[in-house]
């Protein structure tokens, strides 16, 4: 049985390397080396401030790099959701006719779309994650799919029998022709 990494292009422990990198990154801690990183709005837009002694400047290169951080972010997101699409499809034609199943539902929070992945495990309580927790999109993090792969590892053999269970259990399909005489 295939797994979500198998719907990527990365590898999905590097892609939450770059991630965890990228949002541990000076900007987000509010600590630059010449200086204090201020958080602040510019023209309506929320922009970043360099707070250099007494002096408090609109930094052009912070601006770039927080920007270049930010599509990279969401390029890692977006990959991570379409692959978690693509393994929910192959996941839930897998096992018809077995009571496993991955469902994906959104819903509104503070005016944000967001996501609640949820895994049907038979006889015990179904797991449910929402995610992109720490951000504000619908969007699957590379951590919460190793958290799905993980717990798919873990219940591999009921998988296994349940599909296999499903299979033998299937009917022989009728042929439309009769037999010859």
């Amino acid at each position: 049985m295939k797994t979500v990494q198998d719907f990527m292009s990365k590898n999905l422990g590097d892609l939450q390397t770059t991630l965890l990198q990228d949002e541990l990154d000076p900007i987000y801690l509010s600590n630059q080396q010449n200086g204090t990183v201020v958080s602040g709005y510019a023209n309506g837009e929320q922009s970043l401030f360099l707070k250099i002694g007494g002096k408090v400047l609109l930094s052009e290169e912070l601006q770039a790099k927080h920007r270049k951080q930010q599509e990279e972010i969401r390029e890692i997101k977006e990959e991570c959701s379409q692959a978690i699409n693509q393994f929910i499809v192959y996941f839930n034609n897998e096992m018809t006719g077995t009571p496993w199943n991955i469902q994906r539902n959104y819903f509104k929070q503070s005016g944000n779309r967001r996501s609640l992945l949820q895994l049907s495990i038979p006889n015990t309580q179904p797991y449910a994650d929402q995610l992109d927790k720490n951000g504000n999109t619908d969007l699957a993090t590379p951590g919460e799919l190793l958290a799905l792969m993980a717990i798919l590892q873990h219940y591999q053999d009921e998988i296994f029998r349940a599909k296999l269970s499903a299979s033998l259990n299937q009917k022989v399909a009728k042929t439309v022709r009769g037999q010859k005489i």
